[in-house]
């Protein structure tokens, strides 16, 4: 299985991100990139890449005492886009979700979760709280990625409240990848 720990919008505010991922969609390339559809839209907090199905009932209950420990996270997803990866040409194009420290503390305790329970190595990368809008199916030279970001007056951002910890499998697929949640736990009061 190939597995990921995510925070998914919540129905209404997905509702919202769909509007705000029409409006950011305007002025861009119309080839060449792969837009986010708003029902499948997650804050990743730990990629996992392949795991054991044996596993999935010890890391759900991992996960489940990582959940009560942060309370549900309020938040506000829309800033003006950036990309990954940060220097080269475009793969991926994100929006911002803010406030980072909250969904930042609870992505550092998923991680070290799930690489005790799995034996992976941490995270080379800083973790930067997103909602991916797009994939470059070729790179988009980063100076047409700036152009257009430099054009785009955004609406307001979405709100959103996080308020459960899922643990979720990616299933590619011709029209991209599906995603079906395996387990899930709701975040809790935040009391160790």
């Amino acid at each position: 299985m190939r597995l990921f720990v995510a925070l998914e919008l919540p129905a209404a505010a997905a509702a919202g991100f769909a509007r705000w991922l029409e409006w950011a969609r305007r002025g861009a390339p119309e080839r060449g990139l792969r837009w986010t559809r708003a029902d499948g839209a997650h804050l990743t907090l730990r990629f996992l890449g392949e795991t054991d199905p044996a596993t999935v009932p010890m890391l759900a209950a991992d996960l489940a005492g990582v959940a009560a420990r942060h309370a549900a996270i309020e938040a506000e997803a829309g800033s003006l886009p950036g990309a990954f990866p940060v220097r080269g040409p475009v793969r991926v194009v994100w929006t911002g979700v803010a406030p980072a420290g909250p969904i930042a503390a609870l992505a550092a305790e998923v991680a070290g979760a799930c690489e005790a329970r799995l034996g992976l190595a941490a995270e080379s990368r800083p973790f930067t709280p997103h909602l991916t809008l797009a994939r470059a199916g070729r790179p988009w030279r980063r100076a047409d990625f700036q152009a257009w970001r430099a054009r785009l007056e955004l609406p307001a951002p979405v709100t959103v409240r996080f308020e459960r910890l899922s643990l979720i499998e990616s299933r590619p697929g011709s029209g991209g990848s599906r995603y079906a949640e395996v387990a899930w736990a709701a975040l809790g009061t935040g009391a160790p």
